[in-house]
């Protein structure tokens, strides 16, 4: 009985451990944005950088893209909420920085509608 006392001890331990870390808490690839506006306009891009998400609702953003001729570079910290329907980033001069209603929550696929903005639409699209 003693033998399994340190057994069942590092089993409890690392139980405890992996179901503090939040589902989100990873690098993930961004692998798809989009904005449709009310002009009939889409905008779309595909790989264009990584997001990373800590467990301390804290984030790093690495991201490179063209929209409407404009070139943007976003890297930059952010900050995260997360609810069961919803996910809202926090970032200084961001594009990204918005309310997210989670239309896709997988644990290797996550992808996000935003239309905070009642003129447009954007999608992002999250892979592992």
């Amino acid at each position: 009985m003693k033998k399994f006392i340190p057994i069942i001890t590092g089993i409890i331990s690392v139980l405890a451990l992996t179901s503090c870390s939040h589902r989100l808490a990873d690098t993930w690839r961004v692998t798809h944005y989009e904005i449709q506006n009310s002009n009939f306009q889409t905008a779309r891009v595909t790989n264009i950088g990584t997001m990373s998400f800590d467990n301390n609702n804290r984030g790093n953003k690495n991201l490179e893209f063209n929209f409407f001729n404009t070139q943007i570079r976003d890297v930059s910290p952010f900050s995260w909420d997360d609810s069961k329907n919803f996910i809202v980033i926090k970032s200084d001069n961001s594009d990204l920085s918005r309310t997210w209603k989670k239309v896709q929550n997988k644990s290797k696929v996550q992808k996000w509608v935003s239309e905070d903005n009642p003129d447009e639409k954007r999608i992002l699209v999250l892979r592992r």
